[in-house]
């Protein structure tokens, strides 16, 4: 199940960011969201795990944010803070297994959905080996990557 977070848009301010990542991700939930400047930092971030929120010292250890930030920061609303220091940061894990790190006012708030765990089984008559090759390539290229299929004989 997925839920859309709702935030006003004029909440870009740093400190609303962190209060409302902090109160609405936990750590180990699945997100996805938008970026500002995504031609600099893709916009990939569909159903990454939430692994840690990191102050700027640990994510250094993680990935170049000083790089990162001085690349994003013509495309951040104003009011951000112009150091690299001056915020927290996501560690994320995304579907293909590999580790990011996003700085919280680089997220477009109210494009953050949430999803729950939940699980989905459904039965699908009369496929072909082919066919079931597929709808797994149909659910994986959607980001749905933690999957278990069995043939049945009827």
């Amino acid at each position: 199940m997925r839920r859309t977070v709702r935030y006003p848009r004029d909440l870009h301010q740093y400190r609303s960011d962190i209060v409302i990542i902090a109160e609405n991700i936990a750590i180990g939930s699945t997100i996805s969201f938008s970026v500002y400047g995504e031609q600099v930092l893709g916009s990939g971030f569909k159903r990454a795990k939430v692994q840690a929120l990191l102050d700027p010292e640990t994510a250094m250890r993680y990935a170049d944010v000083v790089a990162m930030h001085s690349q994003v920061l013509p495309f951040l609303p104003e009011g951000t803070p112009s150091s690299y220091s001056g915020y927290y940061y996501l560690k994320l894990k995304m579907p293909n297994q590999t580790t990011t790190i996003v700085g919280v006012p680089w997220i477009k708030l109210e494009t953050v959905e949430v999803y729950s765990a939940t699980s989905l089984q459904f039965d699908i008559h009369n496929v072909s080996p082919q066919d079931q090759d597929r709808i797994r390539r149909l659910l994986l290229a959607n980001n749905y990557t933690q999957l278990e299929s069995r043939t049945l004989d009827v």
